[in-house]
């Protein structure tokens, strides 16, 4: 399954298979990120909610931590870290480590050792991925990552170490 972020008439959309299946809204609440991802009849599916930890009022760092809602109930979180970012998603723990291949940054994703997507940030940013049951959180990460995230800060020795090279054929999913 591939998912890709696209612009249109100043929205942010996500298709698959070049049909719209989600949009993005953004506002700022308290001087903090608030992102929303609804579906086509503009329901909200899942938001992120940017944290504002105790420190970054004293040192105004920006924190890239956010917590992700569906309906009002907590699902999970978002941390950065030195290599890429960490999500606790309902039950499971996902990493994704960022870098460059084949001159394009990606960003992949890791569950207990198995790639399960690859992100692509280039030109149109596109998520590969194998279970359409996360397409609802990778269509937001993907947003996500395209928007607001430092990629620059991602070592791609950290990539490279995680790659696994599965997802070299696009439609290696249809197979």
């Amino acid at each position: 399954m591939e998912l890709v972020l696209c612009k249109e008439n100043g929205q942010t959309i996500i298709q698959e298979n070049g049909h719209a299946i989600y949009t993005i809204e953004e506002e700022k609440e308290q001087g903090l990120l608030c992102v929303y991802l609804k579906n086509m009849y503009g329901e909200e599916v899942l938001g992120m909610y940017q944290i504002q930890k105790w420190y970054t009022r004293f040192i105004r760092k920006h924190t890239e931590d956010f917590t992700i809602y569906a309906k009002d109930d907590k699902q999970g979180e978002m941390h950065g870290f030195k290599e890429g970012y960490e999500v606790a998603w309902k039950d499971v723990f996902y990493r994704f480590y960022g870098g460059y291949h084949a001159t394009k940054k990606a960003i992949l994703c890791i569950d207990k050792e198995m790639q399960l997507a690859e992100f692509t940030m280039d030109a149109k940013p596109t998520v590969r991925l194998r279970n359409t049951s996360l397409n609802a959180i990778f269509a937001l990460l993907l947003y996500m990552f395209d928007a607001h995230l430092a990629f620059d800060k991602f070592e791609e020795e950290a990539y490279l170490y995680r790659y696994k090279g599965r997802y070299q054929d696009a439609y290696e999913f249809e197979k």
